[in-house]
Order: C-alpha cells, then sequence, then structure tokens
C-alpha cells in the first residue's frame, strides 16, 4: 500500500474505539503492516496503557466513508433542527461544511447538495428559516462560518431575483463551495489579525483557482467551478485571478462577488469589527460606481437585505444604479 492510500488517525486510546470498523496499519520503514482487522477491538492491555504504535493509519476509502456517514448524522441533526432551534441548525450547518472540508475529494464534496436540499425544502415551507438564520450573530471566523453565512444569503438573494428551486439550489451550493480552495491556505494565513504581507496575499490569491480545479473533477453543474474561480474577479477587470471584465464573467459570478463582498463587511474578523448593513451597502454603493460590481445585481440584493433583516431603513439614503 502506498502512503497516499492511507490516512493517520489519532492515537490517543479513548479516541480508537470509533476504529473497530476499519483496518489499522502500522508503518515500518515505508511499509504497512495489518495492526488491527476490521471489526476486531483494540487489545484490552494496548488501550489502558497507550502502548500503541506512534502512527497509525485506515485507509483513504475508509476514511471518506466516515467522513460521508458523520455529514449524514449531521445532516439528519439538521434537519431536526433547522425550524425549532435556529441558533444550534446554524451551528449544525458549520459542522457539516467542516467536516465536509476535512476530506474535499469529488465524493465527499457532492455530499454538499443534501445539507442545501434540507435548508431549501424547509424554506419553501416556513419562509422566516431563512431570516431566522441570518440573524444569528456568532463572533468567530472561520472558512466553514463564512461559507455557511454566504450561502444563506445566496438562498436569499436567490429568492429575491426569482429563481425557481432547482436555480436557489444552485445558488447555494455555489455559496457553500466559493471558497472551497482555502482549504490549502495555512489558518496563521486565514486567521491573521493583521495586514496580510505581499507573499501571504499572494498566497490568498491562489484559492480561487484552486477552487476550480477541485470542483471541476466532481460531479457538479459547470457553473460551480466557474462560480468558484470568478467571485473575486471586478467588472473593470481589476479583480483575480484572470483580471476578466463584465463580458467575459457569469451573472451567477458577478451576484456571488456582490454576496461575498457584503458577508465580509458585516461580520467579525480577527483584524476588524463587522460594519452595520447600511455602512457596508454605502460603502459598496462606491464599488459599483467605479464599475467593479454589478449594478442591477446589487439593487436586488439590496432588497435581500432589507428582507432578512428587517432594516427597512437601510435604502432610503443609498443611491446606487
Amino acid at each position: 500500500m502506498q502512503s497516499d492510500n492511507m490516512y493517520e488517525i489519532n492515537n490517543d486510546p479513548r479516541l480508537l474505539n470509533k476504529y473497530i470498523d476499519c483496518n489499522v496499519y502500522y508503518e515500518n520503514e515505508g511499509r504497512f503492516g495489518l495492526y488491527k482487522k476490521k471489526g476486531v477491538a483494540f487489545d484490552p492491555y494496548r488501550m489502558k496503557f497507550g502502548k500503541h504504535p506512534d502512527h497509525l493509519y485506515i485507509s483513504i476509502h475508509d476514511r471518506i466513508g466516515k467522513v460521508k456517514n458523520e455529514a449524514k448524522r449531521l445532516n439528519t441533526k439538521l434537519a431536526r433542527d433547522i425550524k425549532s432551534n435556529p441558533v444550534r441548525a446554524k451551528q449544525r450547518m458549520s459542522e457539516v461544511v467542516a467536516v465536509i472540508l476535512s476530506e474535499p475529494r469529488s465524493e465527499v464534496l457532492e455530499d454538499m447538495k443534501d445539507t442545501i436540499d434540507i435548508i431549501v425544502d424547509e424554506y419553501l415551507s416556513s419562509p422566516d428559516v431563512l431570516k431566522n438564520l441570518t440573524r444569528i450573530y456568532v463572533k468567530d471566523y472561520s472558512t466553514q462560518l463564512h461559507l455557511t453565512n454566504v450561502m444563506l444569503f445566496c438562498l436569499g438573494y436567490a429568492n429575491e431575483a426569482g429563481y425557481n428551486n432547482d436555480d436557489m439550489k444552485l445558488f447555494g451550493l455555489m455559496g457553500l463551495l466559493h471558497d472551497v480552495g482555502k482549504v490549502d491556505i495555512p489558518d496563521e494565513i486565514l486567521s491573521a489579525p493583521r495586514k496580510l504581507s505581499n507573499d501571504e496575499f499572494e498566497t490568498i490569491k491562489k484559492h480561487p483557482r484552486r477552487g476550480w480545479q477541485m470542483l471541476k473533477e466532481c460531479n457538479f453543474d459547470h457553473t460551480i467551478p466557474t462560480c468558484a474561480l470568478e467571485h473575486h474577479e471586478r467588472l473593470d477587470g481589476s479583480g483575480y485571478p484572470e483580471g476578466k471584465k463584465s463580458v467575459e464573467l457569469s451573472d451567477y459570478s458577478k451576484a456571488m462577488s456582490i454576496v461575498d463582498v457584503y458577508e465580509a463587511l458585516t461580520t467579525w474578523r480577527p483584524y476588524k469589527d463587522p460594519m452595520i448593513p447600511k455602512q457596508a451597502l454605502k460603502l459598496m454603493v462606491q464599488e459599483v460606481d467605479d464599475n467593479k460590481l454589478d449594478g442591477h445585481i446589487f439593487k436586488e440584493f439590496v432588497h435581500c437585505v432589507v428582507g432578512l433583516t428587517d432594516k427597512n431603513d437601510t435604502i432610503q439614503s443609498l443611491r446606487y444604479r
């Protein structure tokens, strides 16, 4: 067996029992040997005194199966909590995203569809669901929380723009996956409580192309990897990674740019406090005037924000094309 086909597990005796249903391997001079057969319990003496090899492994096949099962378990809890306990439901969403991003292979990423189905189907039967979820404020920053927030705003925008159910689910899925390329970026860069160095920012700028590479291997509509690639582009060509201009960008990508910017402005980050919606939208008006963000899509998004936040004064002093 090659190391690329193996996944190292935590050999803490308190955690090993969850691998009883797997073949477990040890490594010796680059070769893997069977340490414990599937279905066989770990040796009680070794468990009690921690007498295990320093490095234990399961196959990638078993690893993927465990991640998929955990995502399924969390989605079941999400379906139970989404109407009765919005705070817990939003936590479940972030947990699902975190679990799936821990093993971002095509067969795992595709399970994000199940999460979107649960949220949209519940929204269709109870429209207040989205409003309740977007109102929940968490002073935390993680890629999974950002993706969860963006997904919720994507669904709100899709509803405001009159998307049908299938397109609404598609755009919500884009929100959950648009930053998947960040899985390769170190946390010390993503969560830095300071301005990034030029080299660090160049590292950040690689994530759209990496996300596109990952998502094009999945059984997704082609618009999903395209949106991951283009969500940091701007209409005037000043964005990245390819400097595309308006005519080269899909409407999905233009809308995702707006949602992504708004979420970043209105949520807490290690290096800044959140803006209130009105303040963030005023700042974005300038981006529209500078031909960076699409004015028509922005107008629809403003109405989406009003609907989700009940900030009816938000529009009053805004000027947009």
